[in-house]
C-alpha cells in the first residue's frame, strides 16, 4: 500500500524506545459511524452525480417493493431492466442505486 508522506511515520527513536514504520489510515466519523478517507471520498463523489430522474425513481421504487416482498436482488434487477422508459445507462445507474439501498437494508 502506497501511503502519502503526511500519513507515514518512519522508524526512529524516542527517549531510547525504538518504533517501526506505521501507516496510519485516517478515518472520518459522521453520526457516530466511522468511514475511511477512501469510503468518505467515494460517498462525496456519488453525491456530486446528477440525481435520478422520475422514471429511474419509479423503477427503483418498484424494485424496492418486490425486494421487501421477498424477491431476490437478481429478479429485482431484471424487473428494473424490463421497465419501459429507461435507457441502458439510466437502468445501470438506477440498478446501482437500488443495490446500494438493498445493501443498507441487509446491514441495518
Amino acid at each position: 500500500m502506497n501511503v502519502s508522506e503526511e500519513y507515514k511515520i518512519t522508524a526512529g527513536t524516542i527517549s531510547g524506545a525504538t518504533f517501526k514504520s506505521i501507516d496510519i489510515e485516517p478515518s472520518i466519523i459522521v453520526d457516530g459511524k466511522s468511514y475511511t478517507a477512501s469510503e468518505f471520498n467515494k460517498a462525496v463523489e456519488m453525491l456530486k452525480q446528477p440525481q435520478l430522474n422520475e422514471q429511474q425513481q419509479i423503477a427503483i421504487n418498484n424494485a424496492k417493493k418486490s425486494f421487501e416482498k421477498g424477491a431476490d436482488l437478481y429478479d429485482c434487477a431484471i424487473d428494473m431492466m424490463l421497465y419501459d422508459g429507461l435507457t441502458d445507462k439510466e437502468w445501470a445507474k438506477a440498478t446501482v442505486a437500488f443495490l446500494l439501498w438493498a445493501q443498507e437494508q441487509e446491514e441495518g
